[in-house]
């Protein structure tokens, strides 16, 4: 089944909410149906070839309706069932969700499935079957990947103080740019480290990183275990897969994953 990310930001701001009422996730594009030829732009074609693949094979849904939503962060998730059929609502290009519910997607993973640079798309590289877990109701796996990307650095903030003799440390691209931490250790020495979750952006990041080789600080990198051999020699790397299984042994670091799952009841 597909994992999909959608915004609905229709200028007639009562459509929005109808779509949002009605449990409906929908496509604009002029409204000319649901055949891709019919439409003049890729966008638009492609969008469309992709309903007609959720419809067939069904798909777990993160989705926005601006307007619609109590709060900015509030997004709807349910199921688009295999095998379902359009439904056509004042020339809009709509399939129904089930088991549909509203979720603050300001925590873990779900702050990750935003579309990127287009109204729909698939997500299931940073949703990784979570979303759809999330749709039938299973708890969030207790490990990194269910993090927000943001809430991945302070993880590692606090594994460096916890395990790695760091005293003190600041993000760096305040006072480094380009660098994710700045931390100082024990014996007065710096370390320049970089942190991602996303395997995509490993030789990138570690690329920046190298930059910094021989001005007298350690380089540290925090990544996909899967990852590991694709930093230069320099670089020590770390994984972010036993950073946070280390932390989730001491109380204080269960405490504050928790708080991140948004398994702490708040």
């Amino acid at each position: 089944m597909l994992e999909i990310t959608i915004t609905h930001n229709l200028r007639d701001q009562a459509e929005v909410r109808e779509l949002f009422e009605r449990r409906l996730i929908a496509l604009d594009f002029n409204r000319h149906g649901p055949d891709p030829a019919a439409y003049e732009s890729r966008t638009a074609r492609q969008s469309v070839e992709l309903f007609h693949e959720i419809a067939v094979e069904g798909a777990a849904v993160i989705a926005a309706y601006k307007s619609a939503m109590h709060r900015k962060a509030d997004r709807l998730i349910g199921e688009v069932p295999p095998a379902s059929e359009f439904i056509r609502l004042n020339g809009l290009l709509c399939l129904p969700l089930s088991l549909a519910r509203v979720v603050d997607s300001s925590r873990n993973f779900l702050a990750n499935l935003p579309p990127r640079q287009c109204t729909i798309q698939k997500c299931h590289s940073r949703a990784q079957g979570r979303l759809l877990g999330m749709v039938r109701g299973k708890s969030l796996p207790r490990d990194v990947g269910s993090l927000h990307h943001a809430d991945v650095e302070v993880v590692v903030d606090r594994y460096a103080r916890e395990f790695l003799d760091v005293v003190e440390s600041w993000t760096a691209s305040r006072v480094q740019q380009g660098i994710d931490h700045l931390f100082v250790l024990e014996n007065g020495e710096e370390a320049f480290a970089q942190t991602t979750i996303s395997r995509n952006l490993v030789e990138k990041k570690s690329e920046i990183l190298i930059e910094q080789v021989g001005k007298e600080h350690q380089l540290w990198f925090f990544g996909p275990e899967s990852e590991r051999n694709r930093t230069a020699a320099a670089v020590q790397y770390f994984s972010i897969e036993d950073a946070f299984h280390s932390l989730d042994t001491l109380p204080s670091g269960r405490w504050l994953i928790d708080r991140m799952l948004g398994q702490d009841g708040t």
